[in-house]
Formats: structure tokens, C-alpha cells, sequence
């Protein structure tokens, strides 16, 4: 069960940094994403805040 939480937290690190690439090059295509702000927001708390993430939520 770790090892598939780990993997599918690194897909939304990779989503959300995909992302922020994506607003600061391209704007006019991430506006087009429903939840492209939740996507670089959840990529920040996995990355930065890990110990308030609840796995159980991922």
C-alpha cells in the first residue's frame, strides 16, 4: 500500500509542477484547466508541508 500512496503522490507533484510550467509560459492555456490553482496548490503541500498530508485523502 506505501509504495502505491508514494507513486500516486508523485504523479500529482508531477500534475502540479506540470502546471505551474504551464501558467508562467503558456496563460491563456492554463486558464483553460477547472483546477489548475488545486493542482499547484496540492504539488506545494506535497512537496513543502508533507507532514499535513493526509494519506488517506491521496
Amino acid at each position: 500500500m506505501r509504495e502505491k500512496r508514494s507513486a500516486v503522490e508523485r504523479e500529482f507533484i508531477v500534475i502540479g509542477e506540470a502546471a505551474s510550467m504551464l501558467a508562467r509560459f503558456s496563460p491563456e492555456r492554463f486558464n483553460r484547466l477547472s483546477d489548475g490553482r488545486k493542482a499547484i496548490g496540492l504539488r506545494n503541500i506535497l512537496t513543502h508541508n508533507y507532514a499535513s498530508v493526509d494519506h488517506e485523502t491521496i
